[in-house]
């Protein structure tokens, strides 16, 4: 039996090679498909089934949609969090640089001779998201709060992560967020795929909107040439 990272793992790696629900395809040996009867997802192989655990359906569907529209358009993310939540930032970061979306991940990014601030600020200031992993370690941490001040300030789309049981202070009151439990990431994990999805559609209809008016006033200043050319 596939533990759930593993599933999870399985679902990305089929999603980048073409598989969306109702569309078949076999990699190593899987073939996934999805019931609509049941709204469940089956991984088959062979005589054996697997039944894809509650909730990856829907992951299935959003992280697809999200790598589906981050084809499109360029976008780059920031990610706060406390260093006890390392793995879980870890996770995050994986899932959505495989989505195909750039992520700031402090960790991996070292640059010599810089103050780990400095980079930081950078790093907020190129992102057009920040994602806030607000926990239990994350509340009391000055980098995290510093953080949120810095994207807060320069106008940066917030959305947080938070913990169950942990109650959002200071710039996250009042703003809607996104609920954490621990042990079922992949409920967040959906739910934030499915917010940037949302952002980056907007962010791609303003685009277009911005393109038709270019090229609208681009027309219109050839015809009035044209027009005056005339004379």
């Amino acid at each position: 039996m596939l533990e759930i990272t593993e599933v999870e793992e399985l679902i990305i790696s089929l999603i980048n090679l073409g598989y969306y629900p109702d569309y078949v395809i076999i990699d190593q040996g899987y073939i996934p498909f999805f019931n609509t009867t049941l709204s469940r997802l089956y991984l088959r192989k062979g005589s054996h089934v697997i039944i894809v655990p509650a909730g990856y359906e829907l992951f299935a569907i959003n992280y697809y949609k999200l790598k589906t529209i981050a084809e499109k358009i360029s976008f780059k993310v920031f990610l706060s969090y406390s260093r006890a939540d390392l793995q879980l930032a870890y996770k995050i970061q994986k899932i959505l640089t495989e989505a195909g979306i750039y992520v700031y991940f402090a960790e991996l990014y070292p640059e010599p001779g810089v103050t780990l601030w400095e980079k930081i600020k950078g790093m907020i200031q190129n992102s057009d998201v920040v994602i806030v992993l607000w926990t239990k370690n994350a509340k009391n941490s000055a980098f995290v709060n510093q953080e949120l001040g810095c994207a807060e300030g320069l106008k940066k789309l917030i959305i947080p992560l938070v913990e169950q049981g942990v109650a959002p202070k200071g710039l996250l009151v009042g703003r809607e967020y996104i609920p954490y439990r621990r042990g079922r990431d992949v409920e967040s994990f959906s739910m934030l795929c499915n917010a940037l999805y949302n952002f980056l559609l907007r962010k791609l209809e303003e685009q277009k909107k911005r393109l038709t008016t270019i090229l609208g006033i681009a027309i219109s200043i050839l015809v009035l040439v044209a027009f005056l050319a005339a004379f």
